[in-house]
C-alpha cells in the first residue's frame, strides 16, 4: 500500500478469483497503480478504452466509437455469480463496497444467476495462447 497518505481514502483491498489472477498474470507491467486516481472518472475512461480495443462497442452514426455494454455490467455480474456461487449476502455485499447491510444485494442482485451460471463465470480464464489478449496501454 502507498504510503503516501492516502491509507483512509477509499482504498479498498480484496482477495481475487483464481481466473482473475490468470488474467491478470498476462499484464507485462507488474508494478505500480493499475489506474490513475486523479479524477472519479479515470477508471472509467481507461475501461471505456479497453472495451474499445477489444472490440466491445460499435461506432454510431457520426463515427463516434461508444461502448455496448451498461454501465457497471462486469461489477453487477460479479455480484450477481458472487452471491450465487457463494450464498453469503454479508461477504458479497462487502466485496461490492456496499456500506452497511446487504439490502442494496437483496434489491440487486439475487436470484438472478444459478449457482451453476456462476461456476461457469468463475471458470472463464485466458487461452492457453494469449495471442489475442489486449495488453494495458
Amino acid at each position: 500500500m502507498p504510503d503516501d497518505g492516502r491509507r483512509n481514502s477509499g482504498w479498498r483491498f480484496t482477495a481475487l478469483a483464481a481466473n482473475a489472477m490468470l488474467w491478470l498474470s498476462l499484464v507485462p507491467h507488474r508494478t505500480g497503480q493499475v489506474t490513475r486516481n486523479d479524477h472519479a472518472n479515470d477508471h472509467q475512461k481507461r475501461f471505456r478504452q479497453l472495451q474499445c480495443l477489444a472490440g466491445f462497442g460499435m461506432k454510431n452514426e457520426k463515427g463516434v466509437w461508444h461502448s455496448t455494454w451498461e454501465n457497471n455490467a462486469m461489477r453487477h455480474s460479479f455480484g450477481s455469480y458472487h452471491y450465487a456461487l457463494h450464498g453469503n449476502p454479508l461477504e458479497t455485499s462487502r466485496l461490492l463496497g456496499h456500506k452497511t447491510s446487504d439490502q442494496v444485494l437483496f434489491d440487486h442482485y439475487r436470484a438472478l444467476a444459478t449457482k451453476a451460471q456462476a461456476e461457469d463465470y468463475f471458470a472463464i480464464h485466458p487461452p492457453a495462447t494469449a495471442a489475442k489478449i489486449v495488453s494495458f496501454a
